[in-house]
């Protein structure tokens, strides 16, 4: 069966943002620094595909477009919302939707946005058929011309490092501690090999990665930035 969600991933995150005071001020620095080239020749009408905290959809909104937020935890989507609700001159509220844990298509028509951002989403994936699955969904609700914006955990994040090798790019999380319930996490070894997961469906404009290493935290993500064929 087709699926664009990793169910065990899907709970442990809504049981995350229901039960956690943690949060996240800042938006991804990489979207940052690549959004004015993901909006040339573009359109206003932006998903942002995996909100969590908000931090990438409230950056967005600066930027006067129309953001459609969502994620699978309800809980990621309502703190999102409230954020939303602070910030000043905005004319209208924007879009927001729940993906249901078991789902196999995006809930919205073909064509439907000119922007797609999908930032710490693909690696919780856990497997390559479900990131394909998923890279194609949002390779049709994507106008013509629409760009992407994607990003996965590379060989040296924390989802390897803290992990457990299964093979094929599978790692077995167990968190900075080693004592959470384990979660299955897809890493490529480079960026090329990220692009020949997105490439057939993707036409690749930018490609490279971001990375730092401070205390404990260990960021490694290979970056793509894609057109629809």
């Amino acid at each position: 069966m087709k699926k664009i969600t990793s169910r065990k991933v899907v709970d442990f995150y809504i049981n995350a943002h229901q039960n956690h005071t943690s949060d996240k001020t800042y938006p991804n620095l990489m979207l940052v620094r690549s959004f004015s080239s993901l909006m040339h020749n573009n359109g206003k009408e932006v998903l942002d595909y995996g909100c969590g905290y908000g931090c990438n959809t409230i950056f967005m909104l600066s930027k006067n477009v129309n953001v459609t937020y969502a994620d699978t935890s309800p809980f990621a989507v309502n703190k999102t919302a409230n954020k939303i609700k602070n910030l000043k001159g905005l004319k209208s509220l924007p879009s927001q939707l729940v993906i249901k844990k078991d789902a196999e298509k995006l809930p919205f028509k073909d064509e439907s946005f000119d922007i797609i951002v999908c930032c710490s989403v693909l690696s919780l994936l856990s497997d390559l058929e479900t990131i394909s699955e998923l890279l194609n969904e949002l390779s049709r609700v994507l106008k013509p011309g629409g760009k992407v914006y994607l990003d996965i955990n590379g060989k040296d994040s924390e989802f390897v490092f803290y992990s457990k090798e299964l093979g094929n790019n599978q790692f077995e999380y167990y968190g900075k501690t080693m004592q959470s319930s384990p979660l299955i996490a897809y890493c490529p070894q480079s960026v090329s090999e990220f692009i020949s997961i997105v490439s057939p469906i993707f036409d690749i404009l930018h490609s490279g990665f971001s990375q730092h290493n401070l205390f404990d935290f260990k960021e490694h993500e290979y970056i793509v930035i894609g057109q629809k064929k």
